[in-house]
């Protein structure tokens, strides 16, 4: 829980409360938050031109950490980082790119799910042109075979921010999560299941399915 204190680490950590150590992460990630023209989003190292794919990994952290934990993140770094999803975004096609929109080297399975999962934390959901066009494009590809450039159900990288965009979507500002069920208001993108009559599995039935017999996952045929 928030208020529990830390039993053990280092000068900076043993004593305080697990809120005070989270609020010191979500200080530092802010103040790494790239300030040039492009808008704020992050990539690998700090204050460094964004990456569209590494940015979902800022967002789905300061998320948690503003909501479950009852972290401050500052309004000027949603809002800067609102101008970044503006700038990476194609309205035309739904879809958010690596450095700027149109740019997809590695296909734009990693980078649109980036792009809403951000959303959700900058407070943009359904109803807004930003969150319904890249919803209409996850909807109208979601079922999609072929490798991690063609298919979001085979990037799973792209898969998890997907995931998490769809569980924390928040079109209020509120921070409050209004979880989505139905991907494009008709498939139950978790659960949705082939050999019921669905027309593709969900994300529950695939993943079992592309499991190793061993354990783990390298891929899906």
């Amino acid at each position: 829980p928030p208020a529990a204190v830390a039993p053990l680490g280092q000068s900076n950590v043993v004593g305080r409360t697990y809120a005070d150590i989270l609020q010191d992460m979500v200080d530092y990630y802010s103040f790494c938050q790239y300030d040039g023209s492009s808008g704020g989003g992050w990539r690998y190292s700090c204050n460094q031109a964004p990456d569209g794919s590494v940015a979902q990994w800022a967002a789905i952290g300061l998320i948690a950490a503003e909501r479950g934990f009852g972290s401050t993140i500052p309004q000027i770094v949603k809002d800067w980082n609102r101008v970044w999803v503006d700038f990476a975004h194609d309205a035309a096609t739904g879809q958010s790119g690596y450095t700027q929109a149109g740019y997809y080297p590695w296909g734009p399975y990693a980078t649109t799910p980036s792009g809403t999962v951000q959303m959700a934390m900058d407070g943009i959901g359904r109803g807004t042109q930003l969150w319904d066009s890249s919803e209409l494009f996850l909807r109208s590809t979601f079922c999609n075979t072929g490798g991690a450039y063609y298919a979001i159900r085979n990037n799973y990288y792209g898969l998890f921010s997907f995931t998490k965009s769809m569980l924390l979507h928040d079109s209020n500002a509120d921070g409050v999560s209004e979880p989505i069920t139905l991907l494009g208001g008709d498939l139950d993108w978790y659960g949705a299941q082939s050999a019921d009559g669905d027309v593709c599995d969900g994300v529950a039935r695939w993943l079992v399915d592309g499991q190793n017999p061993i354990g783990f996952w390298s891929g899906h045929n």
